[in-house]
């Protein structure tokens, strides 16, 4: 059987008898078993480890570790938590004496089994648009280490990882339709990792952007009947998303053709290669009379997840 470790020897004051197993008066402080936990409040799905240690033990002694009658292999107690709540441990330490005497020492102790606390937030929704990165963070109130993450249908980036806390930068995957995310910690005996928790963010397609035509600083424009002076006060063609938990997304305009009409069904298309109005687009506008129309069409944007698309053409009509 395995020695139990000591931390001091010391003459014990037992009977001499041989035979049965007796239990140390209630006064004999001297040779006890102590329970060294590696932690007392542990996590569900985390694993419980302590060692049972005898104080003062007589080396001439062979000791055993028992819970509930069943021999503990090099007396240490290990398992892993699979219910919440105030737990206990209680078993004994069978001491066997060289001269073949049997004592037995009980031992208890308390550990505590809780919930992970996670709360997981983004900067923006639980919608997660596909190509866009998200800002996740995750908090977790009940760990004393470090947590990590573990995303499926996203490429991820870590900003943050610490005790308790981790925040990242994920970008879902344009073919995805969901984004899961686990959260890790590892058990302190073994390093393992354990999935404590996580949250299914949904993912849809970037909407569509719409286009307008730039008047001023606080006017703007997007199809209709317009005085030409106001059309000529204009600068650019610019585009945004119009729901509102978006409209902090930046939209770049490629590029836009202007399309006008003349007599006999011709027409004259004039670029430009940012969302800039030109001058001869400016010029043309200038010849143009009441009741004509032109159209802002073919208006190429750059949307932030990485996709060129094309937007519907704007009609204006000169008043």
């Amino acid at each position: 059987m395995a020695l139990l470790p000591f931390l001091a020897n010391a003459q014990n004051n037992m009977s001499e008898n041989t035979g049965e197993t007796e239990r140390p008066p209630i006064d004999h402080f001297t040779k006890r078993p102590v329970v060294v936990a590696k932690k007392s409040v542990l996590l569900r799905g985390e694993r419980y480890v302590a060692d049972v240690v005898m104080v003062n033990a007589d080396p001439t002694s062979t000791y055993t570790v028992y819970i509930r009658d069943k021999k503990i292999e090099s007396n240490r107690i290990s398992f892993i938590c699979n219910s919440v709540g105030t737990k206990y441990i209680n078993g004994y330490v069978l001491e066997e004496q060289k001269k073949g005497k049997r004592l037995s020492y009980p031992f208890s102790m308390e550990y505590a089994v809780t919930e992970p606390g996670i709360e997981i937030s983004t900067n923006k929704t639980d919608i997660l648009y596909a190509g866009v990165p998200s800002i996740i963070s995750i908090r977790e109130s009940n760990v004393f280490a470090p947590i990590e993450a573990s995303i499926d249908g996203a490429s991820t980036r870590v900003i943050s990882e610490r005790e308790g806390w981790g925040e990242y930068e994920i970008t879902p995957d344009t073919l995805s339709d969901k984004c899961n995310v686990h959260v890790i910690t590892r058990d302190g005996y073994d390093n393992k990792r354990i999935i404590i928790g996580g949250k299914l963010f949904g993912v849809i397609p970037l909407p569509r952007p719409t286009a307008y035509i730039r008047i001023s600083s606080e006017e703007e424009f997007n199809g209709g009947l317009i005085e030409k002076k106001r059309i000529l006060s204009a600068n650019e063609v610019f585009a945004r998303m119009d729901e509102k938990n978006l409209s902090n997304m930046v939209v770049n305009v490629l590029s836009f053709d202007m399309k006008f009409f003349g007599n006999g069904g011709s027409s004259k298309i004039l670029h430009s290669k940012s969302g800039e109005i030109t001058e001869q687009m400016r010029k043309e506008i200038g010849n143009l009379k009441s009741g004509a129309t032109f159209l802002v069409t073919n208006i190429s944007v750059k949307t932030p997840d990485e996709r060129i698309r094309m937007l519907s053409p704007i009609e204006l009509i000169i008043k």
